[in-house]
């Protein structure tokens, strides 16, 4: 049990932890995943630092559930020059020491004949430019470390989808993709592409924990009396983790050093390793003052305890470490006469259950158009199948590009135990609901979630739509909800026979673009159908979604 403390009194008391010793100078190791989790839940992307598109693009999605490789590097049809870089990194006080990536070549052919193609594909690096693997970018094929050869359909792929990054500490990571070879870089196919899945990183935390203070009955009396330990910390790394106490060199407990960072939690709980996170942001950083009740303190005697505190990657700073004596009582918590009286918990609906299902009806994925709302309907049964009724279910939403849930309300079940919520019109989001057996704090025991998948809105306006040979269209338009979201763009389109092809990418600025166009090789009496489209890019929390389509004609 935690509770928050006035950061001044704790400071003022804790001039007695000056005979603390310093943090260790030491490396610890935790495992950060990035866009997709060990169970393919959504995980953070703060370490994935997306180029500005020019002609080869790198659309960071991992908001988008439905995904199932939310990054994708593609370049426009006909660019044989350009190349872009995803570039990997942690934290101040940190470093990259290995771990895993998931990824694969599509449409891609290695070719030295005609089209060369060979100069064209993709490079896994370190900081400093040292390959770990690639496909195509060099002469010969063959030359280390490429890993991808040619399929039974013709195209190049890697023999599985994850690559091993070898041990040892690197600033970042680069992913590139592009033309590294001038001239040699054609086109092997329209899907050409390079996906990545999941990120799953060894990060090094160069920096211990730093204690600024501790106070309590622990710390500086003979003869300890209270179980209440008062301690001020804060971390450059990865983020406070842990309080650990052990008694007589034997482990005693471990408390959350911030019980209200939910996420702050062991995110593969399958294995023997507790640092493994969906992010790096996930443990407070800043100068953090806690109380915390130490249940694990022996009653009577004399006896050694080391209070440590721990970090997300495993490095510990001691808060304190002494001999002394111990009058507790063997209940911790005493109650003063007619205080402790609890009013009894109150059920969370009619048939209220702790072993309830909750249900969503229909397609656990709606997609609907930008400005569009949703229907949600469900039912909440208890294990017999009985309907809950009048139970009150928590609503919250996770938007897309996004790790932290946001409250959304409450609704309620009627009689039958079904449900009905209509989200408000937005971006592409997670919607969760939950139930609690128990009114009040009680542990959830049923949830259910849909994926609401909204399509990007784009507006367009041509002006004229009518020109001579060599007139000049001007084109502009607003990424409806992009805002003041930096590096988005969105492509100029022409409808070709049954597809679209992007003839140009323009950059969006505070969500508007502009741009103009000649027509200066153009013959007289010839429509074009255009449309501006907006793909799924990092920091926009829509799905691909287009203009409507406008006809420019060019005059006989």
């Amino acid at each position: 049990m935690t509770r928050v403390i006035s950061r001044g009194v704790l400071f003022a008391v804790a001039v007695i932890s000056a005979f603390l010793p310093s943090p260790p100078a030491q490396a610890g190791t935790a495992t950060i995943y990035q866009c997709r989790g060990p169970a393919g839940q959504l995980a953070g992307t703060e370490m994935l630092h997306a180029p500005a598109p020019n002609g080869v693009s790198a659309n960071v999605t991992c908001g988008a559930s439905w995904l199932d490789w939310p990054i994708e590097f593609m370049r426009s049809p006909g660019n044989t020059a350009d190349r872009v870089e995803l570039v990997v990194t942690g934290p101040a006080q940190t470093a990259i020491s290995g771990g895993e990536l998931q990824r694969q070549m599509f449409g891609y052919v290695y070719s030295l004949g005609n089209p060369q193609t060979w100069g064209f594909g993709y490079r896994l690096m370190r900081a400093d430019g040292t390959v770990i693997e690639r496909c195509g970018t060099a002469y010969p094929f063959n030359s280390e470390p490429q890993t991808c050869a040619a399929t039974t359909s013709g195209f190049w792929q890697f023999p599985t989808p994850t690559v091993a990054i070898p041990a040892g500490q690197t600033p970042a990571l680069r992913v590139a993709y592009g033309c590294f070879n001038t001239y040699v870089c054609a086109q092997s196919s329209a899907d050409e592409k390079l996906l990545l899945r999941q990120l799953r990183l060894r990060v090094d935390d160069l920096a211990a924990p730093v204690v600024g203070g501790a106070v309590g009955s622990l710390v500086s009396e003979p003869v300890v009396r209270s179980r209440s330990l008062s301690v001020n910390a804060s971390d450059a790394g990865l983020g406070l983790y842990r309080l650990i106490v052990a008694v007589d060199g034997r482990p005693g407990e471990a408390q959350p050093f911030d019980s209200t960072a939910a996420d702050c939690a062991d995110l593969d709980q399958t294995n023997a390793d507790p640092y493994e996170f969906s992010s790096t942001l996930v443990c407070p950083t800043p100068s953090t003052s806690r109380t915390f009740f130490l249940s694990s303190l022996p009653t009577t005697g004399q006896h050694q305890v080391r209070v440590d505190v721990e970090d997300a990657s495993g490095n510990r700073t001691p808060v304190l470490d002494r001999v002394a004596s111990f009058d507790l009582p063997a209940v911790g918590l005493r109650c003063p006469a007619g205080v402790c009286v609890h009013a009894p918990p109150q059920p969370n609906g009619v048939n209220a259950s702790p072993t309830a299902k909750l249900t969503i009806a229909g397609k656990h994925t709606i997609t609907l158009a930008h400005g569009r709302r949703a229907s949600v309907s469900g039912r909440l049964v208890n294990s017999s199948g009985a309907a809950i009724a009048g139970a009150q279910l928590e609503v919250s939403e996770l938007e897309a590009g996004s790790t932290t849930w946001r409250s959304a309300g409450q609704v309620r079940t009627d009689d039958a135990g079904q449900f009905r919520y209509s989200p408000l019109a937005g971006a592409s989001r997670t919607v969760g609901f939950q139930y609690r057996p128990v009114l009040g704090n009680a542990p959830v025991s049923a949830r259910a979630q849909i994926s609401l998948r909204t399509h990007a809105g784009v507006t367009l306006v041509l002006r004229p739509s009518t020109v001579n040979p060599g007139g000049v269209v001007r084109v502009r338009g607003r990424l409806l909800g992009a805002g003041k979201i930096s590096g988005l763009y969105v492509e100029l389109q022409a409808r070709d026979g049954r597809e679209w092809r992007t003839f140009k990418t323009l950059p969006v600025r505070r969500g508007r673009f502009v741009y103009r166009y000649r027509f200066r090789h153009t013959t007289s009496g010839v429509q074009f159908l255009w449309r501006i489209y907006a793909r799924e890019q990092r920091g926009l929390p829509y799905s691909g979604g287009s203009s409507r389509a406008a006809w420019v004609s060019v005059r006989s």
